[in-house]
């Protein structure tokens, strides 16, 4: 769905482990910000979070909140910029979390 400077999709299910991994990237000559509402499950855990990246300049700033879990976060999210790509990694606090994931990014 693509709205007057919007774009809305969403991703395949992905494996998160105790490792960073790559959920999502975005062209910072293209997009400006990026919106997340992230579900993630393990076998103990359930987790939601809204999570927010605005970019400029080559600087990628994060907002994690609010998050809700069923006990304890079943991932931490972290973004950095590399060259003209935003990257949006996790991290699981234990092995096994599936994460599905809805983005919204808006154009610059």
């Amino acid at each position: 769905l693509t709205v007057t400077g919007v774009q809305t999709c969403a991703l395949p299910i992905l494996a998160v482990g105790t490792a960073n991994v790559l959920i999502d990237s975005w062209d910072s000559t293209i997009y400006r910000s990026a919106q997340y509402s992230i579900s993630s499950s393990n076998a103990a855990d359930s987790q939601f979070a809204e999570v927010r990246i605005v970019q400029n300049a080559g600087i990628a700033v994060i907002n994690s909140g609010p998050v809700l879990n069923t006990g304890a976060n079943t991932v931490t999210f972290y973004a950095n910029v590399t060259g003209n790509t935003v990257k949006l990694l996790a991290n699981g606090t234990v092995a096994g979390n599936q994460v599905r994931i809805k983005r919204t990014y808006f154009i610059l």
